[in-house]
């Protein structure tokens, strides 16, 4: 098939453009031949990009159209009104909760299919749309286990940090204002309630962003300069080195669509603590692959650090080989990629 993808930059970090990125590799491999338009920052370069996705339908002839994200649906309702191209929507979260806005709205309606990441998503798009049940498809996001995997402790960076004997509890999340959803300030608060108890412990919170002044403060502020570690922005290739000297994964988020961060620990084998009110319920299997906490409540999050630490829950919890392999057998690139075929042959009818 010939597909026009309408994508963000996917030059950025984060969830959605991961999410895309995979969606793309999964195209080629399925050799499908795919245009992709990315919008970037700038008023000329939403000319632009308006300008060549118009030519591209005009003159390239594509079977259908691909919208990486809800913003970019009125214009593919207006390819579809105009040049009388499909499309297929991909929602990621957050994005599509709580669709305000008509234009959005009529865009949503307008796909062929909507393509979401979760169950818990599937039913707020259902709950606002109806009219559209039939056509929402769950392809949950995807993990590429030959980058995420178990091995051995990277000792510099244990020395990097002065690491020895520590259990260590890992976050990895954007720290930004708009995204404080995802808990790590309540990871933080918890950290008083786990050193009564083990007293040597570390918490890793990598990622950078516009938050990281306020959460360094409150950190001074609690007191657990000793206890707590910032590394800032951490790349793609040393986060599997992060993942693999933790004892435990926590992000006990509220907004989450999915968190791919929670199956790249999974792949590494490694325990993992979500919240039990958004996306991060179907990246854990309801609580097949991890624990689910009340993402609000301090004490409940402190309470399953502990239990991972004393191992006192269910014993696949902690078995490495078993998170792992569900984790690839459930959510690997394979999988992903049949699931993207099995949708393509069928709108392609």
């Amino acid at each position: 098939m010939n597909i026009l993808f309408f994508t963000n930059n996917l030059a950025s970090v984060g969830g959605i453009q991961e999410y895309n990125k995979n969606f793309l590799k999964a195209l080629k491999q399925l050799h499908h031949r795919t245009t992709n338009i990315q919008l970037k920052r700038g008023f000329l370069s939403k000319i632009f990009f308006i300008i060549e996705g118009v030519i591209s339908v005009a003159v390239l002839k594509q079977n259908f159209i691909i919208c990486g994200h809800i913003n970019f649906s009125p214009f593919c309702l207006f390819l579809k009104k105009v040049f009388g191209k499909k499309y297929i929507l991909i929602t990621h979260g957050i994005d599509v909760w709580d669709v305000e806005r008509d234009i959005y709205k009529k865009g949503l309606i307008g796909a062929v299919a909507v393509i979401t990441v979760s169950s818990f998503t599937k039913w707020k798009i259902i709950e606002q749309f109806p009219e559209v049940a039939d056509r929402v498809i769950i392809i949950p996001n995807t993990i590429d286990e030959k980058k995420f995997y178990p091995k051995e402790k990277n000792k510099k960076l244990l020395e990097k940090y002065g690491i020895s004997k520590d259990k260590i509890i890992l976050t990895v999340a954007r720290l930004s204002v708009e995204e404080q959803y995802k808990g790590y300030d309540q990871v933080i608060r918890a950290i008083p309630l786990v050193i009564q108890e083990f007293p040597n412990i570390k918490y890793i919170l990598v990622g950078g962003g516009n938050d990281i002044i306020r959460v360094k403060e409150l950190i001074h502020e609690l007191g657990l300069q000793k206890y707590i570690i910032t590394p800032g922005y951490v790349s793609e290739d040393e986060l599997v080195d992060y993942y693999n000297i933790c004892d435990v994964f926590v992000m006990p988020s509220k907004g989450e669509g999915f968190g791919i961060v929670f199956l790249e620990a999974l792949a590494c084998g490694k325990s993992v603590i979500a919240g039990n009110k958004d996306g991060s319920r179907g990246a854990l299997l309801d609580g097949k692959l991890g624990l689910l906490v009340d993402p609000e409540n301090v004490e409940s999050i402190s309470d399953a650090i502990l239990k991972v630490f004393k191992k006192e829950i269910c014993p696949d919890l902690i078995n490495q080989k078993f998170l792992r392999n569900v984790t690839v057998d459930t959510f690997g690139l394979k999988v992903f990629r049949e699931k993207i075929d099995g949708l393509l042959v069928t709108i392609g009818k």
